[in-house]
């Protein structure tokens, strides 16, 4: 897709199941009468109508992907990238497929985060624009310990995504060699020395993993009269 933006979205949804063909992976299920990446994708373009959309799946789902977007009638323009065995590598194969593109901004995405809404991409970007790489995160509401010791949850923030970067700083993270400890973008940019700055998110914006997530989501769609 051509898009006259300097900002891109990848969409993050790797997951293939246990065993393809038999447990559809989660990004895929139904929420209401339709799939979850597909409300993801709709959203994001919502939020971005003018961001070069890059979608990353395992490449064995490419076909089921397509019919999937003919037959809920997703028109939303984006560019399908394969997806890697790590999170990290999934990330990476969305970046090379903007390498042609003219990007200043990069957002990165979960496929199972549905709610995301058009004011956290402005305040990610604006921020990141700012500051070069900033995640969004809600403050925790529970008591946390670590390792059985009492910490004060002030400190403590709830990380989501979008996590939105400049471009040239993003790319040169994803030069870094895979580390097991890498379990988001903004730990990878952490790692050559970036400050990661924290924008508010929203409690609405949640991560659908388990069967609890998806009652949720539907409550949140009843409120929202979808």
């Amino acid at each position: 897709m051509q898009c006259s933006s300097s900002k891109a979205v990848i969409i993050v949804a790797g997951g293939v199941g246990k065993r393809l063909g038999a447990d559809l992976p989660k990004q895929y299920l139904l929420l209401r009468s339709k799939p979850i990446l597909i409300r993801t994708l709709e959203n994001v373009y919502k939020a971005e109508p003018n961001a070069t959309i890059v979608v990353v799946i395992a490449k064995e789902m490419y076909e089921f992907w397509q019919e999937m977007c003919e037959k809920y009638d997703c028109k939303v323009k984006h560019i399908l990238a394969p997806a890697g065995k790590e999170r990290f590598f999934s990330v990476l194969s969305g970046l090379k497929a903007l390498e042609k593109k003219d990007i200043s901004l990069v957002a990165i995405h979960d496929g199972v985060r549905c709610f995301v809404n058009k004011e956290i991409f402005e305040n990610c970007f604006k921020s990141a624009q700012e500051f070069g790489a900033v995640v969004c995160a809600c403050k925790s509401i529970d008591s946390v310990r670590y390792k059985n010791k009492a910490v004060d949850r002030g400190d403590v923030y709830l990380v989501q995504t979008p996590q939105c970067f400049k471009y040239e700083i993003i790319k040169k993270a994803y030069e870094t060699p895979y580390k097991d400890c890498f379990t988001d973008d903004a730990s990878v940019v952490e790692a050559i020395g970036e400050k990661i700055h924290i924008v508010e998110g929203s409690r609405e914006n949640i991560k659908i993993t388990t069967p609890f997530d998806l009652k949720i989501a539907e409550s949140i769609l009843d409120e929202r009269e979808y």
